[in-house]
Parts: structure tokens; sequence; C-alpha cells
């Protein structure tokens, strides 16, 4: 009899104790479990557990503490503020021309002669190619919004363009000339925090830049902080000692022109 009591004692112990030790799956509303598992988790003590699925955060930690962190949590488990996010882009843009000029005398037809380097194209036919190229600027105002929620990322996307000249000779051995564009794309990913009546900017850019006949790519990556719905500047794009092409994301250097500033403006909605 006493053997049997001393059983049942023990199995009410051990079942307290899995009782005290089980862990909560608790479901989220407007968060993401990651996030808020993130800010949990300096607040959790030796032994105690948090973990993120989905929405989902799995907790295990003795009752009084899990009462005390489920508080937190709902306190964390707010609807994100929806954010408009505009973009400016203000400066100079410069505007580059190239032209072919073809000169020589090729049998079975003639072309007017220029300057420049005589090119053999087959026995008995000669061409001269010369090149030319002209800039112009132009001022530039450009701005896009997009809109998201506090905390999340939206790609913002800057292009250009510009003309490559092309020969080529006909089975005739007449030169055909023409010209292609060749765009450069330049962006970078944007994720707002706010914090009262200041936003923090997490920026990562994503950058192709002209070099010669190639693309050079880059990635950056900063962090800025300003006051909602104040202009900050993020960076600029101007070019270097070389002339190249080039966008500067939260950092500035001595040996660029800068042409364009890029400023971005964070309003709640």
């Amino acid at each position: 009899m006493k053997s049997s009591k001393t059983t049942l004692i023990a199995a009410a112990l051990l079942g307290l104790a899995a009782a005290a030790n089980a862990a909560d799956v608790i479901t989220l509303n407007w968060r993401d479990g990651d996030e808020v598992a993130a800010a949990l988790r300096p607040q959790l003590r030796e032994g105690e557990k948090l973990g993120a699925l989905g929405n989902q955060l799995i907790l295990d930690a003795p009752p009084g503490r899990s009462a005390e962190l489920r508080r937190l949590i709902r306190q964390l488990d707010v609807k994100s503020s929806s954010l408009l996010v505009e973009v400016a882009q203000d400066g100079v843009s410069r505007e580059s021309k190239s032209a072919v000029q073809l000169g020589g005398q090729v049998q079975g037809g003639g072309y007017s002669i220029s300057t420049g380097k005589p090119m053999t194209v087959r026995p008995g036919s000669q061409v001269v190619i010369a090149g030319g190229a002209s800039q112009s600027n132009t001022r530039l105002q450009a701005s896009q919004a997009l809109r998201m929620l506090d905390g999340k990322t939206g790609f913002i996307e800057i292009g250009s363009s510009r003309p490559l000249p092309w020969l080529m000779f006909g089975a005739d051995g007449r030169p055909v000339v023409g010209v292609r564009y060749q765009d450069a794309v330049t962006g970078f990913y944007a994720r707002p925090r706010l914090h009262g009546q200041r936003v923090t900017l997490e920026l990562a850019a994503s950058q192709q830049a002209f070099n010669g006949q190639n693309l050079d790519s880059a990635k950056l990556a900063t962090t800025v902080e300003g006051a909602v719905g104040e202009w900050l500047t993020v960076g600029g794009i101007g070019r270097d000692q070389s002339g190249q092409e080039t966008v500067l994301i939260g950092v500035s250097r001595s040996n660029v022109q800068l042409e364009r500033s890029i400023k971005v403006r964070v309003t709640p909605q």
C-alpha cells in the first residue's frame, strides 16, 4: 500500500514537472515570428527557450515567466505602420552622343573623304573610320514613390543608358553603321523603421556602372537616420577622375564629382 502511494506521488511530481516545462505555441496577429523573437531573446533568462516559425512563436519557460513573456509579446505584436517612401533625384544629367564617319574609296562606289586612320578591308579597297563624341548637360529632376510597411523592404530602381555605335561590312564590301543602347541599372533596397518621430533607413545598394565597353557591379550598404517627413540625402550619382559614372550610397569621395543627389523621405500614412 505504501509502495502504491509512493508511486502515485512520484507520478504526480513528474506530471507537474512536465507541465512546468511544457512549451507554449503562441500565434501572432500582425508581426513576423522571427522579428518578434529577435526583439524578445535579450529578455530570456537561463534555461528559457524561444523559437519562431512563420507567424508563430514556441516559448519554453516556467509558468510565471511564460505569463510575463506573453505580455511582452502582446506589446510587440502590433500592426505595422503604412509608410510612403519618396525618392528624389536632383542635379545635372550628362548626355553623350557618339558618331562614326566613314571615308575613303571602295571599288564600285565612292564615299566622302574624312581624316582618320585607313583600314584595309579587302585587296583594292580602303575605308577610313573617324569617331566623334559630344556631351550636353541638362537639369534633371525626377521622383518616384512607393508604399511599404514599417520594417519591410522595398526596391528602388534608377536607370541610365548610353549609345554604342557599331560598324560592319556587307557581302559587297559596303559599310553598314548603326547604334545600339546599353543600359546600366542602379538601385537600392530600403527598409524604414519608425522610432517615434525618428526614422532609421537601412540601405543596401546594388549597382551596375559603365566601364568602357563593360559593366562593373558593386554592392554597398549603410544606415541613415533622421526626422519623419524630412528629406534625407542618402547618396548621389557622379563621375570619378576617369569619367566613369558611379553611384555612391551613404559615402562620399573627394575624387568624385556629384552630378545628381539622391534623397529619400519617409512619411507615415
